[in-house]
């Protein structure tokens, strides 16, 4: 994973990718610095954000526009960061940036502490506790879902950014584990590659691209 900055002694010095997946937009003038990222002014109705790629992690803040980033996420397919840290899985290597443009494609999970949204639309609705693989990251959590459904099947009827609650996130970064919780975890559902409910057998709904790497066949 590279994350030289292209062309720094330029004033907008493009765009970029990070390692296989992400774009980076980079607008730092000749004589700006990493340091003066944290100067950059916040959007007043943005939200913390952390953004889990193939490979490295996001975080910066991000506008938010709509009742929940649940919203926001299946509204577009590519969202503006500012005051960001990408931080390499492989080695671990940090680089700040103004602004990142993140493509959808590219998001494997979201994590943010978003607002519940308007308490008059929500449905009642069953916590199921799931175990999936998206990516390099291994999920358990609770998915929200209707009263006597199959909860795994109904992903298939559910936009592509799908929220999980309780969630423990299980990745490697730096040759070193990581085992981190997050409240709510916003997951692309079109990189999930198997998904199980309260320990049944997964169901595969995306195989690896990687040689030699194949979905298990039990969790």
């Amino acid at each position: 994973m590279s994350l030289a900055d292209p062309r720094p002694n330029s004033p907008r010095a493009g765009m970029t990718r990070v390692g296989r997946s992400l774009r980076l937009v980079l607008r730092r003038g000749a004589s700006e610095t990493a340091e003066s990222v944290a100067e950059t002014p916040a959007v007043p109705s943005d939200v913390e954000f952390v953004a889990y790629a193939e490979d490295c992690l996001v975080t910066g803040r991000i506008a938010l526009s709509a009742e929940r980033l649940t919203d926001l996420l299946n509204a577009h397919d590519e969202y503006a960061l500012v005051n960001v840290v990408v931080s390499g899985l492989e080695d671990g290597r940090e680089l700040e940036v103004p602004e990142v443009t993140l493509l959808r494609d590219d998001l494997l999970i979201a994590q943010a502490n978003e607002p519940r949204g308007n308490a008059g639309r929500r449905r009642a609705t069953r916590k199921y506790g799931v175990a999936m693989q998206v990516g390099p990251y291994l999920l358990r959590g609770f998915l929200h879902a209707l009263p006597g459904s199959d909860a795994v099947s109904s992903l298939g009827r559910r936009k592509t950014m799908v929220p999980l609650t309780d969630v423990w996130v299980d990745f490697v970064s730096a040759g070193e584990p990581q085992h981190r919780h997050l409240s709510t975890a916003i997951v692309n559902q079109e990189r999930i590659e198997w998904v199980v409910e309260d320990g049944g057998e997964p169901v595969v709904l995306r195989h690896r691209t990687t040689e030699g790497d194949e979905a298990p066949t039990s969790a």
